[in-house]
């Protein structure tokens, strides 16, 4: 792999290493430390993935330089022309990684399971914090949407892991799956982003407990993609569901309490 591509890809891959081992707090002027996880870590997390499906990763690897979407625009395939003028927008650049990421999980069937598999250690995935308080029914049956993908997700690892078998298929309704929980993603990032969450929203016990399993299926979602260049997975302590109570004692200067 070129030096361009391995430097980037180090790069990328270092942040994500160390955010899944960190713990993220914030100090309020006037009530003390809190943390902020799992915020923090997702909103990290996805820079990481907008980084990343920024480029065309199959041209990139085959010319041996970073290619981003725009600049396939070269060729003088007049088919392929003609396609990439169409999957300008973010969404269709995201699928267009997963179509990548589904190449590669046909080549080696593990790739899947190894990404995915905190999934398996998921419970609850119905209870009464998966629902949005709000007016709107779409808002509020959109992210018990996302998790009963997430469910099927889940239940599809640990078969794979109930059978010994170790290799999950790169097929058509998996990914599907995969999709659609990616696309549930793209739209919390707009809602943190663009302003309609507050700060006070991702406090919130219920939203804290939602975030915690998006931001788990992002990690997994960026592991796949590392796994299928060839780079290690993280070790399992890494990839769990991080909630905790926002408050933090504040130590004594110097030290102990």
């Amino acid at each position: 792999m070129a030096d361009q591509i391995t430097t980037f890809l180090q790069s990328l891959y270092g942040v994500y290493c160390d955010n899944a081992q960190m713990w993220h707090y914030a100090e309020h002027r006037q009530n003390g430390i809190y943390s902020t996880m799992p915020t923090t870590s997702f909103i990290y997390n996805f820079f990481i993935y907008n980084s990343i499906y920024q480029y065309d990763w199959e041209t990139s690897i085959r010319h041996r330089k970073l290619t981003p979407w725009s600049a396939e625009q070269e060729t003088h395939d007049k088919e392929r022309l003609a396609e990439m003028v169409k999957s300008d927008s973010e969404l269709a650049k995201q699928k267009r990684l997963e179509k990548f990421m589904r190449k590669a999980c046909k080549k080696d069937q593990t790739l899947l399971h190894k990404a995915f598999r905190p999934l398996a250690r998921l419970t609850d995935l119905d209870g009464p914090w998966t629902s949005v308080a709000t007016d709107s029914r779409t808002t509020r049956d959109a992210p018990t949407s996302f998790l009963m993908h997430l469910l099927e997700l889940s239940q599809t690892i640990r078969l794979d892991e109930e059978t010994s078998d170790k290799t999950v298929k790169a097929s058509k309704q998996n990914f599907e799956l995969i999709q659609k929980c990616r696309y549930f993603m793209y739209t919390v990032r707009n809602n943190i982003f663009h302003g309609s969450k507050t700060l006070g929203d991702t406090w919130d016990k219920n939203q804290t407990k939602r975030l915690a399993h998006y931001d788990l299926f992002l990690k997994c979602l960026l592991q796949l993609f590392f796994l299928c260049l060839d780079m290690n997975p993280l070790p399992d302590e890494s990839l769990s569901l991080c909630i905790e109570d926002h408050r933090v004692e504040i130590l004594p200067e110097g030290g102990q309490n």
